[in-house]
């Protein structure tokens, strides 16, 4: 927005200057032109630092990404499954359970891989459909596999990765849209209509936002928020006596009764 300004305040006193009245409709063009392509060279460069930096940011998420959520296993995660599926064949179902819980807890605060996790999943799939095992078809193994695959796809983790991927992907696109117009024609509606705050009759354009943020509906304001702890109870309003007949009183006694 600065530079929109300092551009159109400089181009208002090009087109100020008392020279435009000796030239013709081609020199008028060649006395502006070296201004607007000072201008267009300006959001070029701009463009190419933010592109840059937007770039290795997304780079950096996609990467962070897809380690959440990659499926390769290492030789030594393998060896540590194999070892647990061993152990596993050695106990009870009672007692394995526990171990199993045990790994998924270390698996999702990240004391275990989650390549771990995955090559676990099939052994314990293997376990629950396989018939006379002690394992088969025990409704506990299959709520744990549930939650295995659950934490398998990356988590919470992964989900706040994607949703910064996509704010970054279309922060690219609006800043592209909007560098490309101020570069082709700085005045054009279609830029001035990229804007928040339109409802300001003084504002009519407002502000140049990229990736406005929706604010919730605002609450009350704190000063009018009632403190129980200092409201005064409401006193206890009791019933005039003669007010209820006794056939009333006997039905009422009945119903708590009952």
């Amino acid at each position: 927005m600065a530079m929109l300004q300092r551009h159109a305040q400089q181009m208002a006193a090009r087109r100020a200057s008392p020279e435009r009245a000796f030239l013709n409709p081609e020199g008028l063009k060649r006395f502006d032109q070296d201004v607007l392509e000072q201008h267009q060279k300006e959001f070029s460069d701009l463009e190419a630092k933010i592109t840059a930096e937007l770039e290795t940011v997304m780079a950096s998420l996609q990467a962070k990404l897809g380690t959440l959520r990659g499926n390769g296993v290492t030789d030594e995660e393998m060896n540590e499954v194999t070892a647990l599926a061993g152990r596993l064949r050695l106990l009870s179902p009672e007692i394995g359970l526990g171990e199993i819980i045990e790994f998924f807890d270390q698996v999702g605060v990240g004391e275990r891989s989650r390549a771990e996790l995955i090559a676990l999943l099939p052994v314990l799939e293997s376990a629950y459909q396989t018939p006379g095992s002690p394992w088969s078809g025990r409704d506990e193994l299959r709520r744990l596999m549930a939650i295995g695959e659950s934490l398998s796809d990356g988590g919470w983790q992964a989900s706040v990765l994607e949703a910064r991927l996509e704010r970054s992907q279309k922060l690219a696109a609006e800043i592209a849209t909007f560098i490309y117009l101020a570069k082709t024609d700085p005045t054009s509606s279609v830029l001035n209509a990229h804007v928040t705050g339109g409802a300001d009759p003084d504002r009519a354009h407002g502000d140049y936002a990229l990736l406005p943020e929706l604010l919730p509906p605002d609450g009350p304001a704190v000063e009018l928020k009632e403190d129980w702890r200092t409201t005064e109870p409401k006193p206890f309003r009791r019933i005039a006596a003669g007010t209820i007949s006794s056939e009333q009183r006997a039905a009422d006694q009945a119903a708590r009764a009952e």
